[in-house]
């Protein structure tokens, strides 16, 4: 798996309806890492879903970094779900990751709902019940096991043979190998593209530098090409009207020449 995207575990208290985001368990094996959610007290395991690792220094284009916070009593449980703005801030009992706000192909939508210090995460949309209320960002996606069928996703392209949904990523040493393509401004789940990694800094480059760009409709590849448009009529329009003045004036020695030659 690369190791730009991690593995996270959401656990459920029922009784409670506290919802707690964990890391899993990792164990050095023959075939590799292995990574395994584990039991915790008075709680159930709701799934395993996978997100951007937030130790990429450059924020990849169109995420953003969230911190999942403990509690501070040492329970089990996740207090508060918050949008990093600053990634150099590192906060205690935080834990760090990259998803997205907006939909985007192969992404599956958590949705978030808090009360007071409790926290409800859930893949449906059902309400928790009364005193939770849906936070603003809610939801935000995350990625899921390919194999999971019944996951709720965003469509997405096919993969290399032909493949969609829960077949479209190539799985390898028992893990979904997550690939990614810039376009327009973000890097999106694609079974076609390249890691996360790569896709943060190709697809800068091409945004920044014009000899690399592509030819998707960025707002920025937009901008550039109208006013290079632009600058290309600019040109012409000064080369015609230079042309037609040295024609007119080529005329006007001509009309003269004659009237003198009239005139003698």
């Amino acid at each position: 798996m690369d190791k730009d995207i991690v593995p996270l575990c959401l656990y459920l208290n029922d009784q409670t309806k506290s919802s707690y985001i964990g890391f899993p368990a990792k164990k050095h094996t023959k075939d590799g890492i292995k990574f395994s959610c584990q039991p915790i007290p008075d709680a159930r395991l709701v799934a395993q879903f996978y997100v951007v690792n937030p130790d990429i220094t450059t924020r990849p284009p169109g995420m953003d970094l969230f911190c999942a916070r403990d509690s501070p009593d040492s329970q089990l449980a996740t207090v508060d779900l918050s949008i990093v703005y600053d990634p150099f801030h590192y906060q205690k009992d935080c834990i760090r990751f990259y998803a997205w706000v907006e939909p985007v192909p192969h992404a599956t939508p958590l949705h978030v709902w808090k009360s007071g210090s409790l926290m409800y995460f859930s893949f449906g949309k059902e309400d928790p019940g009364k005193g939770f209320t849906e936070v603003d960002f809610s939801p935000i996606y995350v990625l899921i096991d390919p194999r999971i069928k019944d996951a709720d996703r965003i469509k997405g392209f096919k993969g290399r043979e032909g493949k969609e949904g829960q077949g479209a990523f190539e799985i390898k040493n028992n893990y979904p190998q997550f690939k990614f393509s810039g376009y327009q401004g973000r890097c999106i789940p694609d079974p076609n593209g390249m890691s996360v990694g790569d896709c943060t800094v190709l697809y800068g480059k091409n945004i920044l530098f014009p000899q690399y760009r592509n030819q998707e409709p960025t707002l920025r590849n937009y901008i550039d090409q109208l006013y290079n448009k632009r600058g290309e009529d600019n040109f012409l329009f000064r080369h015609e009207l230079i042309i037609g003045l040295v024609i007119l004036f080529i005329l006007l020695i001509g009309v003269l020449a004659i009237i003198r030659k009239l005139s003698d």
